[in-house]
């Protein structure tokens, strides 16, 4: 492990072909792999990185990323998200307070409010990106929403319809940072809704990173 730690720092002194976090990353999923090799000495860990980062749009489509926020309690729930370009161009986005809500109810209100700014701009063609499995499910599978989600759920399929083509597809968190941020402004800010033409300071960092086309390192392990 120690070994791998000073090869990776030589890389990136020297040959400026490793950066920072993922050094960070290697290391703990060579020190994960180690403790589970110790308490389990039967069995063999073997960690996997997978890189993370966000991606354009095809060409002559848009992107949304979406997202909901909410708290333990439920009493602080927000929607947000943004649309791209096929260069990763700021389009619009928008920041949503819910007041009380589910997570899952946060998360359908980030792509309702998504698809009807993405109608208002007149796009056609749209990529809709969520971190949520259960978004991605229900609105895939037509015989899948029960209440209390059916009538969020049957209004983003409407709204769906409404355009040329639209790919519902599920994402890490790590590619969704900007609707991420944005959801959780939404969950505190005063106004009920509130779009963005540009690029909000709060949400300038995220957005630099996915423009950069910065890669996060997702670690998974498996027993053998």
């Amino acid at each position: 492990m120690i070994w791998n730690i000073w090869l990776d720092k030589n890389h990136l002194c020297f040959q400026n072909s490793s950066n920072l976090k993922e050094v960070k990353h290697k290391a703990m999923g060579l020190a994960a792999e180690f403790c589970s090799a110790k308490s389990h000495t039967s069995k063999l860990v073997s960690c996997f990185f997978h890189p993370i980062t966000w991606i354009p749009p095809q060409p002559e489509w848009f992107k949304l990323n979406s997202d909901g926020s909410s708290n333990h309690t439920c009493t602080k729930a927000g929607a947000g998200g943004v649309i791209r370009d096929q260069k990763g161009n700021w389009i619009g986005g928008f920041a949503k307070n819910l007041g009380f809500a589910t997570n899952n109810d946060a998360e359908l209100w980030g792509v309702k409010v998504g698809l009807e700014l993405a109608l208002k701009m007149s796009i056609k063609k749209l990529e809709v990106e969520v971190d949520s499995m259960f978004v991605v499910h229900i609105l895939k599978n037509a015989f899948a929403a029960k209440k209390p989600h059916k009538a969020l759920v049957n209004c983003c399929r409407l709204l769906i319809q409404r355009f040329e083509g639209v790919k519902v597809k599920h994402t890490y968190r790590e590619a969704n940072g900007i609707a991420d941020t944005l959801a959780k402004h939404g969950a505190f800010m005063e106004d009920f809704l509130v779009y963005f033409d540009s690029v909000p300071d709060f949400c300038s960092t995220c957005y630099s990173h996915d423009r950069n086309d910065c890669v996060v390192y997702r670690s998974s392990f498996c027993k053998t």
